[in-house]
């Protein structure tokens, strides 16, 4: 497992999947620690390069995950903050310390929200299914958004698994909401 995760963290991937690097970081430490290792123990292939450092920077408390079944689609995850700032591709980075990944325009996703230490109130989880850029004989599109709060410590984690079949392009839907605290 280890030696697949070096390779998705430091292999070459096409150019709609830049930044998966980062999904990639986030599990593997979410691994790592649940399972009671330090990631330095870890057998490793010669020459493969997990940043260790780093591992520890990715407990937070909101972690949102967006993906998507249909291929070459554009989905864009919007969370609405307590302060009523709107983290979202055209605002990528918020005042509370939201942060958003990259938007993935191609693909299957995932597109991420990332807050290390959230405020009080309600955040409102929202999917933009923007296009399909491509004929789909499947029909439409499920989106599935996986929800942690406390994300990366064992004894409070919680999650929460939506899924949801849109419709239409354009069309910009309320999926969740996660309350703090």
């Amino acid at each position: 497992a280890r030696v697949l995760f070096d390779q998705s963290i430091t292999g070459t991937w096409d150019s709609r999947f830049a930044e998966i690097e980062l999904v990639t970081l986030m599990e593997l430490a979410h691994a790592v620690e649940f399972n009671g290792f330090n990631i330095s123990d870890l057998p490793a292939k010669p020459g493969l390069k997990t940043p260790t450092r780093i591992i520890n920077l990715f407990n937070v408390d909101l972690r949102i995950s967006l993906a998507w079944d249909t291929d070459d689609t554009d989905v864009d995850l919007h969370v609405v903050e307590p302060s009523n700032e709107e983290c979202y591709y055209g605002n990528r980075n918020t005042r509370i310390g939201g942060s958003l990944s990259r938007d993935f325009t191609q693909g299957l996703g995932p597109e991420e929200y990332l807050l290390k230490k959230a405020i009080p109130g309600t955040y409102i989880i929202k999917a933009k299914y923007f296009a399909n850029h491509k004929q789909s004989l499947t029909g439409a599109t499920t989106l599935l958004v996986s929800i942690f709060k406390k994300y990366g410590d064992q004894e409070h984690e919680e999650k929460k698994f939506v899924s949801v079949r849109l419709s239409g392009n354009q069309e910009l839907l309320r999926v969740a909401e996660v309350q703090f605290p």
